[in-house]
C-alpha cells in the first residue's frame, strides 16, 4: 500500500501584499502577518485553488527553482507544508 501524504488547502482569508520576490500575508484567523519568499507565496496561491500535497509541492517547487525534481524535492517540500501548516496558512484537510 503507498504511504498517503497529507493534503492541505489554503487558509480562507488570507490578504497578500507583493513586492517583486517578498510576499507579506496577513492571516485574520490569528492576527499574524508572514513575510515569504517566492517559493512559499507560490505553495500557498496554488493551494488556494485545489489541494496542495508533498507531490504537487515538489512540482512547484520546480518550477520556482527552474530544477529538475530530485529526491531531496520531497524532503523540502514536504517541510515546506508543514512550515506553512504550523504558521496557519495552510490547512490539513481529510482525504
Amino acid at each position: 500500500m503507498a504511504e498517503s501524504h497529507p493534503q492541505f488547502t489554503a487558509r480562507d482569508g488570507l490578504m497578500w501584499r507583493s513586492w517583486d520576490d517578498e510576499h507579506l500575508v496577513f492571516n485574520p484567523a490569528s492576527g499574524e502577518t508572514h513575510l515569504l519568499d517566492s517559493i512559499a507565496a507560490a505553495v500557498i496561491r496554488e493551494a488556494e485553488s485545489s489541494r496542495m500535497e508533498t507531490e504537487r509541492c515538489c512540482l512547484v517547487l520546480e518550477r520556482q527553482l527552474c530544477e529538475r525534481n530530485g529526491e531531496e524535492f520531497e524532503q523540502l517540500a514536504s517541510s515546506l507544508l508543514n512550515q506553512l501548516d504550523e504558521l496557519g496558512l495552510l490547512v490539513e484537510v481529510s482525504q
